[in-house]
């Protein structure tokens, strides 16, 4: 017969060997488990960022857009014909000028960091625009003095010269923009 101690010693290891194991696979089973989550949440915390980086970039690029057409719109053959006749004030039109550089100032950082290969129509297109504004602004003085409209010949084709300039800047600009998008 066999002896109830060595049944009981046989049934104890049994049931410690047993817990041992399911306690060995349950433990690597919930470690798998959460590596898994883990890498679905790094997953998921990497697609967020990659989504909020688009959309910095989208809307960075598109305050460069707005700021080209703006520069467009703003330093045009027909701005430049409203200024003189309205004999716009001098310090009205330097605010005016500033804010609208302060418009491309803003899109030439964005475009240094989103689009730099429009960095160079944005420094163009702001030079011209400095262009258009001296030379407006000499020929609004020369008005103000009531001098002869042939003094200020010169200065009004230098200023509608910049402003056709930075049409066709402008024009090759957006559509380079439209291709980051």
């Amino acid at each position: 017969m066999t002896d109830p101690f060595i049944v009981a010693l046989i049934a104890g290891l049994s049931a410690v060997l047993g817990a041992g194991v399911t306690s060995f696979f349950s433990n690597r089973s919930q470690s798998k488990t959460n590596q898994t989550l883990l890498l679905i949440e790094k997953s998921k915390l990497e697609n967020t960022k990659i989504t909020r980086d688009e959309e910095v970039k989208r809307d960075a690029l598109k305050i460069v857009f707005i700021a080209i057409i703006s520069a467009s719109r703003e330093f045009s053959t027909s701005k430049a014909v409203s200024i003189l006749d309205a004999k716009m004030d001098l310090l009205k039109f330097d605010e005016w000028y500033f804010s609208q550089s302060k418009s491309m100032d803003e899109a030439r950082f964005f475009a240094h960091i989103y689009a730099q290969d429009i960095q160079g129509d944005l420094e163009s297109i702001n030079s011209k625009m400095n262009i258009y504004w001296g030379n407006l602004r000499g020929a609004l003085i020369n008005k103000s003095c009531d001098l002869p409209h042939s003094q200020s010949e010169g200065l009004i084709g230098s200023a509608v010269s910049a402003s056709m300039d930075i049409e066709t800047l402008a024009r090759g600009a957006k559509n380079l923009i439209v291709e980051h998008a």
